[in-house]
This record gives structure tokens, sequence and C-alpha cells, in this order.
């Protein structure tokens, strides 16, 4: 008899041990990570490749195949565009999710079918959604925000043996049995993913060589004209400073290539007497610009022309040779 009962027990032994090794932990919670799109350059927008966010509903532990899930999801508020923080500008946009659907308000999505172990392969053990940005031009710069609104129903394993939850996780009121499965899905779970874009400020500039020509005398050189072309954000007034070169001492010099002499130069608005600096009232703004002034769309370049002339005195002996100076165009937003 005694024997008997000690095959009894070793044999009870085997089988707990064989259960203990199916077993499924998991601790289910909403989720809010924001999901962060940029920054990124007005200019490069349209090629701004999908970011993956948190769907809203995070699940941490040991999930395994050994417990049963039932999940499933409704938008209360899917976002299809994004607010500039002015109130005015939007940019579209597009969520997915990890079945690649697209997100829409009200819409449900029943993800039961889903195993656990590829279903939160999101942030922080999330379910992972995509948001694409859809617009195909510049963008105004600034903070655009958004919120998905999304409820979540769920019932998942805790502690699981062979398909048969022993402790679970469920969301507000649903009601589950192991012979009927989920005859109520309840009030779900709320959860608030928020949605950033920041655009940043940029331009396009164009510049061009100016050749003065040659001249026997430096009374005899010509005004030469020439052009800088830019293009910047939308909807972004600017202004543009001209810098004083490399050589400048009282005003603009051109410097010999190989000797230490100079000659004085300047360079003005159009073809006004106004000086093209780098301060006051000597910038160049973009509403005034020579050509499509106060166009601010993103996509026209406007051009600001100007001229070179010599202002070294008539009666300056310079050395025959080449002269050159090197200038720089700033744009300040």
């Amino acid at each position: 008899m005694e024997m008997r009962m000690n095959k009894a027990f070793r044999y009870l032994s085997v089988v707990l041990l064989s259960f203990s090794a199916q077993y499924a932990y998991a601790d289910c919670s909403a989720y809010s990570q924001p999901a962060n799109l940029g920054p990124v350059s007005s200019f490069d927008v349209p090629n701004l490749p999908s970011q993956q966010m948190s769907g809203g509903l995070s699940c941490v532990g040991s999930l395994t195949l050994a417990s049963t899930s039932h999940i499933k999801y409704r938008p209360i508020v899917a976002p299809t565009t994004l607010v500039h923080q002015n109130g005015v500008n939007i940019a579209r946009i597009v969520i997915r999710d990890s079945q690649n659907n697209i997100v829409q308000t009200g819409v449900e999505r029943d993800l039961s079918s889903f195993s656990l172990l590829s279903l939160f392969g999101g942030p922080n053990s999330s379910i992972p959604f995509q948001v694409f940005l859809t617009e195909s031009v510049s963008l105004k710069p600034g903070v655009y925000t958004g919120n998905l609104q999304i409820k979540w129903y769920y019932y998942v394993g805790a502690l699981g043996i062979g398909g048969v939850n022993l402790l679970d996780y469920r969301s507000p009121g649903l009601v589950y049995s192991w012979i009927w499965g989920v005859t109520n899905w309840g009030t779900g779970l709320d959860a608030i993913v928020p949605i950033t874009l920041i655009v940043k400020e940029d331009c396009r500039i164009n510049t061009y060589n100016v050749d003065l020509g040659s001249a026997a005398l430096v009374s005899k050189f010509d005004t030469a004209s020439g052009m800088v072309q830019i293009i910047c954000s939308a909807q972004t007034p600017y202004s543009v400073g001209l810098s004083n070169g490399q050589n400048f001492n009282t005003t603009r010099r051109l410097k010999h290539q190989s000797k230490n002499n100079y000659i004085a130069y300047d360079i003005y608005k159009n073809f006004s007497p106004q000086r093209w600096g780098s301060e006051g009232a000597e910038r160049w703004n973009s509403t005034d610009a020579s050509i499509y002034p106060g166009v601010h769309d993103g996509t026209t370049r406007q051009t600001y022309s100007f001229t070179t002339k010599i202002i070294e005195p008539s009666t300056t002996i310079a050395p025959e040779g080449v002269y050159t100076d090197t200038l720089q165009v700033e744009v300040r937003f």
C-alpha cells in the first residue's frame, strides 16, 4: 500500500512540472506615449517616413501561446489632420493599425485572431500603429498636434495552462465564459495618444558669381548686375543680409590675387543707391524682393537683383591682376 502511494505522488509531481512549463504572465493597461513626427525641414515634409506609435494598450510580461486572448478597439476620434499652433493651418495624416487597416472614427477592429507574441510589438510592449504624413507640399513651420482617442476591449490571460486562463486581465465590464467566450465586451478602457509634428523653417538659396570684367584703369570699370534667388518655408516672411566680405575696411574691398592691394567697391539693392548690408535698414525684406515680392508659398523662387559698383577714387593706380572678394548671403526669419 505504501509503495502505491509513493508512485502516485511521483506521477502527480511529473504532471505539475509539465503544466508549469506552459504558463503565461501579463499585465495590461492604457498607454499614452506620444507619437513624434520630426523635427523635419518644411521642404522635407513630403519625404517624411511613417512613424510607429503606441495604439494605447500595453501588455507586459511573458505572453505565450499558453494563454487565450480576445482584443478589439474602437476609435472614438481618429484624427485625419493635425492642427498648427496658430489654430488655422493643418497637416493631413493617415493612421494604420498593425494589420495595415486605416484607423477610422467609430470603426471597430477585432484583433483576437492574432498571436499575442506578435501583437504587442510596439513601444513598451504596446499594440503598435503607424502614422503617415500625406502632405505633398511644404508646410508652414511650427508645431502641429492632434490626439488619437481610442477605446480598448480586452481579455488577456495572466496565467494560462494549455490555452486555459487561470488568471486574466480584462477591460472594465467585459464578461468571459470558458464555454461561450466573450458574452459582453463591457465599457472598454479609454486611451489617448498625442500626436505631434514639428516643422522647421528652412530656405534654399541660389547665388551667382559677379564678373566686373576687365579695364585698364580703375575708373573704367562698368557697373555689374547680379541676383540672388531664394525659396523659404511657406507663410514665412524673412529678411536677407549680405556680409561685408573678407576684406572690409570702412567699405567692401576687392583684394589682389597675390599682393596686398585693394579696390573699393559696394553692392546696392536693385539699381538704387541703397546699400545692401547685414543689419538694420540695409537688410532686404522678402516683402520687397525684386521679383515676386511678398510671395511666401514655399514653392516660388523670389529674386533679389543688385548692382555692384567700383567706388575707388579714379586717381587710384592699381597693379594689374585679378581682384576678388567673397560674401555670405544670410537669411533671418
